[in-house]
């Protein structure tokens, strides 16, 4: 029997329950992010989403998109508002 792959997170876990970040792989990781969502915003940041995936987005994303995501109209009511 092989032995597992060891992983960078096996050493976040302690064994006693507590819990050890390794900081520069989560400093790494973060730079490395391309797109953060808000879990106060849930519903914009899956529209940012799946418009920033724009042609590699799965069907139900596009679809998504185009019944629940408005904001370029809000965007545009906006700013006939301001003149």
């Amino acid at each position: 029997m092989a032995a597992p792959e060891s992983s960078p997170l096996d050493d976040v876990h302690d064994g006693r329950g507590g819990f050890n970040p390794n900081m520069t792989l989560a400093m790494n990781t973060y730079k490395n992010l391309d797109f953060v969502a808000l879990v106060e915003l849930v519903h914009e940041s899956q529209c940012m989403l799946y418009y920033r995936l724009g042609d590699k987005a799965p069907p139900t994303a596009i679809s998504y998109l185009d019944k629940s995501c408005h904001c370029e109209k809000q965007h545009e009511e906006h700013q006939k508002s301001k003149t």
